[in-house]
């Protein structure tokens, strides 16, 4: 049940990553959008409303650099799936009994290459 549990964090992580990356573009558009109507209307806008433009600008503007910033180190989908099969290969690789199984397999190998050479040798 872990396994399926993960699966399914790992498709939420997949939708925050999405939605990051939405939230990073629409930030930034309306900065660009603020801006726009912040030089175009700057001698019919009071000075009240441009600083209040420019409050909104910093706003979205800092919510866009983190959000990016999120975007970019939040893993994507295929990602996460190749870390969650990395810590699988890990957690096998480190099992005292495949460590010995391991051993015993080279060491029947070893065996039979020596017998194999041995046999070489002689014809």
């Amino acid at each position: 049940m872990n396994l399926v549990f993960i699966v399914y964090l790992l498709g939420l992580v997949e939708k925050a990553n999405v939605t990051l990356g939405v939230v990073t573009i629409l930030s930034f558009s309306l900065v660009g959008l603020i801006l726009l109507v912040k030089g175009i209307g700057a001698r019919d806008i009071s000075k009240d409303t441009q600083e209040a433009f420019t409050l909104w600008a910093k706003r979205f503007a800092t919510t866009g650099v983190v959000t990016g910033l999120l975007f970019t180190l939040v893993p994507t989908k295929e990602i996460s799936y190749a870390m969650l099969a990395a810590y699988g290969v890990e957690e096998i690789v480190t099992n005292d009994r495949v460590q010995e199984l391991g051993g015993k397999s080279l060491d029947l190998l070893e065996k039979t290459l020596d017998e194999y050479l041995a046999e070489k040798k002689e014809d």
